[in-house]
């Protein structure tokens, strides 16, 4: 039986200190400062590589671009072509900030959030984001002793639509019977991060040695296959 996780975070149910919205806003922001730690010795050991973080400029499926010459390679931890999926499986960060960040937290950040918190309106997300980023960049020492250093692996979103193609029962929500009906959805791909993924540490090889060209190919590879056309 394969082991299936969905193309994000894996999140569990919350318990007491923080709502649902603001541990997930933190889980992310702490595994994407994880990722950027990586992606910062990746530029070191490549020359002429470098990459731009999206995060606080727009919401949209992209959260990082590695860049180099005119190439680049979008990367989202959570639809451009090239698009990487970054995944990173812990079971155990969301019990752990309800523990670590109260303890971090000042009297002045404890009373932002509060109001974030009971208040609403269309600026809300924005002002959590900063917030939450904000945060995760002061308190960055004490929160990466305290994390989990689970590896990262990569799955492009060319593959996730190929096994949503080949594999619709890895997509919980959508019948056989409605299947390719054009009814309209926001679905989850399951993966196996055994079997599907690419541990990061081997892309990041490759990119060191080749290029982010290398990595472009190999999302765009393409194979030749057989399949029924019949004339009767």
């Amino acid at each position: 039986m394969l082991s299936y996780q969905k193309l994000a975070v894996i999140r569990i149910q919350p318990n007491s200190f923080f709502r649902r919205t603001v541990r997930r806003i933190f889980e992310e922001a702490i595994t994407e400062q994880r990722f950027l730690d990586l992606i910062d010795d990746l530029s070191e050991k490549r020359q002429g590589l470098y990459y731009t973080d999206e995060r606080e400029t727009l919401h949209s499926v992209v959260d990082f671009t590695i860049r180099e010459g005119g190439l680049k390679l979008p990367a989202n931890l959570n639809s451009a072509p090239d698009l990487l999926y970054v995944v990173s499986v812990d079971y155990l960060l969301l019990g752990l900030l309800d523990h670590l960040l109260p303890s971090l937290f000042d009297g002045k950040e404890c009373i932002v959030w509060d109001l974030l918190n009971k208040n609403g309106g269309s600026l809300i997300m924005d002002a959590e984001d900063r917030f939450v980023f904000s945060i995760v960049r002061k308190y960055w020492p004490e929160i990466k002793k305290a994390v989990a250093h689970n590896p990262f692996h990569v799955i492009s979103a060319r593959k996730a639509i190929a096994i949503l193609h080949n594999m619709p029962q890895r997509t919980p929500g959508i019948g056989l019977r409605a299947w390719g009906t054009g009814a309209n959805a926001e679905v989850n791909v399951h993966i196996s991060i055994q079997e599907d993924t690419t541990p990061w540490c081997a892309v990041f090889d490759r990119i060191v040695t080749r290029g982010i060209s290398d990595i472009i190919e190999a999302v765009n590879k393409k194979r030749v296959k057989e399949v029924y056309d019949p004339e009767i």
